[in-house]
């Protein structure tokens, strides 16, 4: 190796030296952008788990609410515009897993049954509290679609299951309203609650699996209400610090 090959090396090496705290600079700048921005739009992309409850009733029945938890699919996008440093709004998409359980209960039976469906919603929210950090609470409602309904039963330990798209067991359209906690991380608490019955005036007619019993029944009420813990995350794009961050 020559000289010439040797000394242009060493000045790339000290090149590079010296240009390190530069990038480091850098670095720093685009790590500390406010994820946050006012007057901007920005986009959050989120998932949660659903710990749901109903009060399901029909003549002749006894039903025993019993806790749904449901892990997937739980997904959303949101569409953030921050007003101030105080108050904000959110809306977007979101496609869910929601529904109940019950033990129910007739003159000579007992089984359970599980009814959901998968919602496609629209919310949207007030924000209110810190913007800049991510601390807010939010206060808002969602108009949903009830596009596949699907129930499980299950007696004497087997189980029997039937799904269909855009049923007539559930009301297409049912709307909620929601509150939601949200910490600085992306973390959340959400408590919603939906202003119709889940499930239709239609009769319904479950077959106890492995038997020929049939259980028909209408149902009178069917409310629904869900508290989900879940994270948010958003994607940061390179560029630069700007006096509305700071």
């Amino acid at each position: 190796m020559n000289k010439s090959l040797i000394l242009f090396i060493c000045l790339g090496f000290i090149q590079m030296a010296h240009s390190t705290p530069a990038d480091t600079t850098l670095k720093s700048v685009l790590l500390n952008k406010n994820p946050h921005p006012i007057n901007k739009f920005y986009v959050a992309t989120g998932g949660e788990l659903i710990f749901a409850f109903g009060d399901q009733r029909a003549d002749s029945l006894q039903f025993d609410n019993k806790l749904r938890f449901s892990l997937f699919p739980h997904i959303q996008q949101q569409y953030h515009y921050n007003f101030s440093k105080a108050f904000g709004f959110y809306t977007g998409i979101s496609f869910i897993n929601v529904g109940f359980r019950h033990n129910i209960s007739t003159a000579s039976n007992s089984f359970e049954l599980r009814q959901r469906s998968f919602s496609f919603g629209v919310p949207l929210a007030l924000k209110i509290g810190n913007m800049k950090n991510g601390n807010y609470i939010a206060l808002g409602g969602s108009a949903e679609l009830m596009i596949r309904y699907k129930y499980k039963i299950y007696y004497n330990d087997k189980k029997e299951k039937y799904a269909d798209w855009f049923s007539d067991k559930v009301n297409l359209f049912n709307p909620s309203l929601f509150v939601e906690i949200r910490n600085k991380t992306g973390g959340y608490i959400r408590f919603k609650y939906y202003l119709g019955d889940f499930l239709s005036a239609a009769s319904s007619t479950f077959t106890l699996p492995t038997t020929t019993t049939n259980v028909t029944f209408t149902p009178t009420q069917s409310s629904l209400f869900y508290i989900s813990v879940g994270s948010t995350f958003m994607k940061k794009k390179p560029q630069k610090l700007t006096t509305d961050d700071v």
